[in-house]
């Protein structure tokens, strides 16, 4: 396995996979900290043990989840169901609930709406910050059938979700996280959310089939969106900005569609790792350290997307990771344009079909068929 690297990948990508796999802490400590950056500096050595060990989605940041022996999730405050401000708006079982931290709304905070909201409601967010300096607890753990709604217009600009609170996940143990999706029948749109917290995420989807759409997840310490466990979500018309970690992470067996969304500066665009088999539709991924990064046993779907200008590599493939690039009955239609050093690195044992993409300004690194 560490030949096979050493033979694909330049030295540079390789520190940078090792840090993204979330290496033991055996490893982790004879690893110098950089200052600057906050990036690790992984010995070549190591690479092999990493990638023989873990099957987890890759990160772009050095940090990797905390394990804990218990898993008890996060007691909140009991809030009293009095609004003295105005009457809660009801259509049949429905309801609005109105939240604005400036007042004028029948809540002051998105906690406190949660604690009355019931499948049907839907939170009507005024623009304006929602942090722990406004009252918020976070994470903000969102009922099923719930729907919250900011400014779809402006895709979330001027609603402001900012902080994070510990949760303990089922699969990734405990996590520092503005947002929770764990049920069925949930819509998130037009609101902005950073998670600027030591590993901070901004929206976890444990399980169920969210709707995220029109809105932005941009300078969280780690993953804007993290997507886990056997979830679904469809995520679209979204922005990803700036993220330390990565814009999307899927991991274990998640899957669903992230679509007609823009990635740009952040460490990796998408990350796809365990059997995770997300499509992935329609996107301008431009301008991160990497691209995709497909590792485990992963099998994403791309169609139509723009890798563009991404500072190393457009997509990297690693472990056993088997994406689908496109074939001769469905051609892939991606286009990617002037990456870094290379377009796709291929560093499986198995040729990748790419059939049917655009490849401009760059070359290619491994077993790819491209017609």
């Amino acid at each position: 396995m560490y030949r096979l690297l050493q033979q694909s990948l330049s030295r540079s990508t390789i520190r940078r996979l090792a840090i993204a796999l979330m290496i033991p802490a055996t490893i982790a400590t004879t690893i110098p900290k950089a200052e600057s950056s906050e990036q690790d500096i992984v010995p070549v050595d190591v690479v092999a043990e990493v990638m023989e060990a873990t099957d987890e989605t890759p990160s772009a940041t050095a940090e990797s989840p905390e394990i804990l022996e218990t898993a008890v999730t996060p007691e909140k405050t009991a809030i009293a169901n009095e609004h003295p401000r105005q009457e809660i708006s009801q259509n049949g079982t429905s309801r609005l609930l109105q939240v604005n931290p400036n007042g004028g709304g029948t809540f002051d905070t998105v906690t406190e709406a949660l604690t009355i909201a019931q499948s049907g409601d839907t939170i009507q967010l005024a623009a304006g910050t929602y942090s722990v300096e406004t009252g918020e607890q976070f994470p903000l753990m969102i009922p099923k059938g719930v729907t919250i709604i900011g400014d779809e217009d402006a895709e979330g600009k001027g609603v402001n979700i900012i902080g994070g609170g510990p949760f303990i996940s089922r699969t990734f143990a405990r996590q520092n996280v503005a947002m929770v999706v764990t049920q069925d029948n949930i819509k998130i749109g037009g609101i902005s959310v950073s998670n600027p917290n030591i590993r901070g995420t901004g929206l976890w989807i444990e399980s169920g089939n969210p709707v995220v759409q029109f809105s932005r997840f941009h300078q969280s310490h780690r993953d804007g969106i993290f997507i886990t466990g056997s979830a679904r979500p469809m995520i679209k018309n979204s922005l990803f900005h700036k993220n330390g970690g990565n814009g999307i992470s899927v991991a274990r067996n998640g899957g669903g569609e992230i679509r007609d969304s823009w990635f740009q500066d952040t460490g990796f665009g998408l990350a796809i790792g365990g059997n995770a088999n997300p499509k992935v539709i329609n996107n301008q991924i431009i301008h991160n350290n990497d691209g995709l990064v497909v590792s485990g046993s992963a099998r994403p779907m791309l169609r139509g997307n723009v890798i563009r200008k991404n500072l190393r590599s457009g997509m990297v493939a690693i472990a056993n990771a088997a994406p689908d690039l496109g074939t001769a009955i469905d051609p892939g239609q991606n286009q990617w344009i002037d990456n870094g050093q290379y377009h796709f690195q291929n560093a499986t044992r198995a040729a990748i079909l790419a059939v049917g993409n655009q490849f401009n300004g760059g070359s290619n690194m491994g077993s790819i068929i491209t017609r």
